[in-house]
């Protein structure tokens, strides 16, 4: 099942939709949340055949609540994402889905290819192959690009497949962390599968006060949790890393050098703690 969660995404979403129709794997379906968008969306979305099965929100919703609205519908015994302005490559879910039935993996990402508004590759972003545990890793490195992302359904049953609806930045990255929190058999692919669009419209260009609000919520609750069940040793060093790193990209990403140096020091400081 491929969850497509729409709001106002005409400007792309037949080279998006067209993307699973040109898979060499045919078993899946899509499904389409219309989230009360106001551009042609909807009839772009019912321009397709029966594999594209149309839902329309009563009204516009938070992306966690959308998302979870999504997953109520899905039939697929793997769950995969498709943003409106991106692009999976054509042999994407055949061979993500043969290689999580081979490992029985819960959930695997992959490679990916940064593009833009044109279309024009800005640069690939190849990742090491890798099976096992992965909190630790991702904690200190989240490398996870959400249109690469594949999950088992059965999680739905342990209550891990569900998005966070009072986050509206970063559910996604809670509901990742938690699977892999809970769960060592994770796999990471060198394949490359999508293409992801960063263009001026991109959530990802804004909201970045409401991404660190976010992100420090989310690390007070895998804290807690882990209070409760002790997986993680120096948990706390791992979170500052974690939220330095963050800090010194988006320092650099602002031309903000001064304080991107700040944060430079203070994470080789926190490494050399570490290690």
């Amino acid at each position: 099942s491929v969850i497509m969660n729409c709001f106002n995404g005409e400007r792309f979403l037949n080279e998006a939709i067209d993307s699973v129709y040109s898979q060499t794997y045919d078993n899946w379906e899509i499904i389409f949340l219309d989230n009360a968008s106001t551009d042609r969306s909807s009839l772009i979305a019912k321009n397709y055949d029966r594999r594209l099965k149309y839902f329309l929100a009563v009204k516009n919703t938070p992306l966690g609540f959308a998302r979870n609205l999504a997953l109520n519908e899905a039939k697929g015994k793997y769950i995969s994402f498709l943003d409106c302005d991106d692009i999976y490559l054509p042999t994407r879910i055949k061979s993500q889905v043969t290689k999580m039935e081979s490992t029985q993996a819960a959930l695997s990402y992959g490679s990916w290819i940064q593009i833009n508004s044109k279309s024009e590759i800005i640069k690939n972003h190849k990742i090491k192959e890798f099976k096992g545990e992965s909190f630790l890793r991702l904690i200190q490195k989240y490398d996870v690009n959400f249109q690469t992302l594949m999950i088992n359904k059965e999680l739905i049953k342990s209550n891990l497949l569900v998005f966070d609806e009072k986050l509206s930045f970063s559910p996604d990255f809670k509901l990742v962390m938690s699977i892999a929190y809970f769960h060592s058999n994770l796999l990471v692919m060198s394949d490359y599968l999508a293409k992801y669009r960063v263009h001026s419209g991109a959530l990802s260009k804004s909201h970045k006060k409401t991404k660190m609000i976010e992100f420090e919520t989310t690390m007070k609750f895998f804290k807690e949790m882990n209070n409760k069940f002790n997986r993680i040793e120096n948990f706390d060093l791992l979170e500052e890393i974690f939220k330095c790193r963050m800090y010194f990209r988006d320092s650099l990403e602002d031309k903000n050098y001064p304080e991107a140096f700040l944060y430079g020091v203070k994470l080789m400081m926190l490494y050399f703690k570490k290690f």
